[in-house]
């Protein structure tokens, strides 16, 4: 709010040369304030409701300075990423940007692969529990933030390395934790080649219904996919219960993947 009042202050009395003096200290918060909103990738914290004048201000304040890589928001996945990370001046910093750049894409693809995604969460606040607990150093904590990241970007290469597409590798993740979760010492492990097998016949009988036009609109289409998908869950590892959520859980995820 302290902000907002002196850049509306600003804005009404620039160009008065009694204003000028104040350029400066504006045009510092105001790439505060942008660098924050990158680091935090929080909306709040944008410019645009800012004057003109002032927004023009702080673009120059930021020009003059050469940080535009750090006051811009640079997706994970972005070419820019690596340079903006390197561009920061301390270890902390850095851990920051890429904490905060996981936090954002993991929320924003956890819909796509909840297993694969999910882990990848749980393994982020590890690291960060670990550096505060002062179980690992900084630089530690950065090569595991890195190692986070390839995770993250290399989705694609995981699916098909376990030779399967990246839908049916978020099927398989979703089975696989299930069926994991119900293994006691007196039923085997659910192999990986029958999730394997499982995982392939749902995908190709759902094939056909994601196929058809505005599909996730049709209660119809959906209500004989669940069916579908229920006959093929086994029924020694799964109750019904289980086969009803999964089945409702697959859906959900294939509206996200293949929803048209």
């Amino acid at each position: 709010m302290a902000f907002r009042r002196f850049s509306q202050s600003m804005d009404m009395l620039l160009p008065d040369p009694r204003a000028l003096e104040y350029g400066g200290d504006l045009g510092w918060l105001g790439k505060i304030r942008q660098a924050a909103k990158a680091r935090y990738r929080d909306d709040s914290l944008d410019i645009s409701d800012c004057g003109d004048k002032v927004r023009r201000l702080i673009e120059e304040a930021v020009i003059a300075d050469g940080v535009q890589i750090l006051v811009k928001q640079v997706s994970l996945f972005s070419g820019d990423f690596d340079d903006k990370v390197k561009a920061l001046q301390s270890n902390e910093a850095r851990a920051s940007e890429m904490e905060h750049a996981l936090r954002h894409e993991i929320h924003v693809r956890l819909e796509e692969d909840p297993a694969y995604f999910q882990s990848l969460r749980e393994r982020l606040e590890q690291i960060i529990a670990d550096r505060k607990a002062r179980r690992i150093g900084e630089v530690e904590q950065l090569s595991l933030l890195q190692g986070l990241i390839s995770a993250t970007r290399g989705h694609a290469r995981a699916a098909d390395n376990e030779g399967m597409s990246e839908t049916g590798f978020a099927i398989y993740g979703l089975l696989k934790g299930a069926a994991t979760s119900r293994v006691s010492e007196s039923r085997p492990a659910y192999g990986d080649d029958h999730v394997r097998e499982v995982t392939s016949a749902i995908e190709s009988a759902v094939a056909p219904h994601v196929a058809i036009v505005d599909w996730s609109k049709k209660a119809d289409v959906q209500r004989e996919m669940r069916r579908q998908i229920k006959r093929r869950l086994p029924t020694d590892l799964y109750n019904h219960d289980e086969q009803e959520r999964l089945a409702a859980a697959l859906i959900d995820l294939l509206k996200i993947r293949k929803g048209r």
